[in-house]
């Protein structure tokens, strides 16, 4: 039996973010088709005082291959998908007064502590994956515009650590037990 955790992401919004950049609604909407597919990331550690697992943050280790050049060895895993089927859509949080990138996708069940956290947690902040493409500086706001960008992932935050943008998070929706 394969089983699935389907969620929901909150996953970015329109305008600035505490990571001081800032992206416009036209910027978004250009960008959306290209979150359709990705994978949904996650590295984890473990609370050495409750012995419980959480989600780290965007984990990478730096080291030098064989020709003294500076390699990229990237500690999350994929844990799951955002939706292939399914459109993102702009919602606009009322309480945030931000219009967010909504998405769908399923965790996996298999070769993670993904499941198990997220059944503790039932939501856990996340944060986007961007290439970008073209950036400027944007006087009025006094900081990087992403002018455009494609999504690579969104990855799944630990407790403890902050998102770059306000309010983005996963949400459990539902589990399923499919036979495959």
């Amino acid at each position: 039996i394969y089983q699935t955790m389907f969620v929901k992401l909150k996953s970015c919004h329109v305008g600035k973010n505490l990571n001081k950049s800032f992206i416009s609604k036209d910027s978004m909407q250009t960008a959306m088709p290209s979150f359709k597919g990705k994978p949904i990331l996650g590295a984890f550690v473990q609370n050495e005082d409750t012995n419980e697992w959480d989600f780290n943050g965007h984990d990478i280790e730096l080291y030098e291959d064989e020709n003294g050049k500076t390699q990229v060895k990237y500690i999350e895993q994929v844990i799951g998908n955002i939706s292939e089927v399914d459109e993102p859509v702009l919602e606009y949080d009322k309480e945030q007064d931000k219009d967010y990138v909504i998405v769908k996708g399923k965790i996996f069940k298999e070769y993670t502590k993904a499941e198990e956290i997220l059944n503790r947690r039932k939501s856990c902040a996340c944060s986007v994956e961007l290439a970008v493409q073209d950036l400027s500086y944007n006087t009025v706001e006094d900081c990087i515009e992403l002018n455009s960008f494609t999504f690579m992932g969104v990855t799944l935050l630990g407790a403890s650590v902050k998102p770059g943008m306000a309010g983005s998070n996963l949400v459990v929706e539902s589990f399923e037990q499919t036979n495959s």
